[in-house]
């Protein structure tokens, strides 16, 4: 007995599994720092377990690596460290990969296409990867007390005191 299928690249079968463009909620498993093999230059990489379907969904792993040395590193260490409560410790200089570990937040997911291997031997497999790190949830605004409307201002005397016209 056979079967019919549609045959797939391994392209293709690694992009079914890869999330869709869009901002999660993550937590970081696993950071280390060390030099990047290609620059040397320093360089943090973060592991997040990413919830595709909310913090009670399975979790899809996503690697992140920052190279220092570059204005969008520093701009994306900046929002990461903002993002995860760590912005007294950036400003000291000297951050440590353990700074990162076990902290939650948000991130914005995006696509990668798969970058030729050196060797020449084809391309790596498409990958997501993590394009922006959110100072808060998306669509979540902090609660604000409202504000009094222009007619309850009218309402009120110049000195801001109730005068009560009560017969004794």
């Amino acid at each position: 007995m056979s079967f019919s299928y549609q045959p797939k690249t391994a392209n293709e079968i690694a992009a079914q599994s890869l999330l869709p463009d869009g901002e999660y909620p993550f937590d970081i498993s696993k950071a280390s720092d060390a030099p990047s093999k290609s620059t040397g230059k320093a360089m943090l990489t973060l592991t997040l377990e990413v919830y595709p379907g909310g913090v009670d969904s399975k979790t899809k792993t996503v690697t992140d690596r920052i190279v220092m040395g570059n204005a969008y590193a520093d701009k994306k260490l900046f929002e990461l460290c903002r993002a995860l409560g760590l912005s007294e410790k950036y400003q000291s200089g000297t951050l440590n990969a353990v700074d990162f570990e076990s902290r939650s937040g948000w991130a914005k997911i995006g696509f990668e296409k798969g970058k030729e291997k050196p060797d020449g031997s084809g391309n790596w497999p498409d990958k997501n990867r993590v394009n922006w790190y959110l100072k808060e949830a998306p669509g979540i605004k902090p609660v604000e007390k409202p504000q009094p409307t222009e007619r309850e201002l009218a309402n009120l005397p110049p000195n801001g005191a109730i005068e009560e016209d009560v017969p004794f």
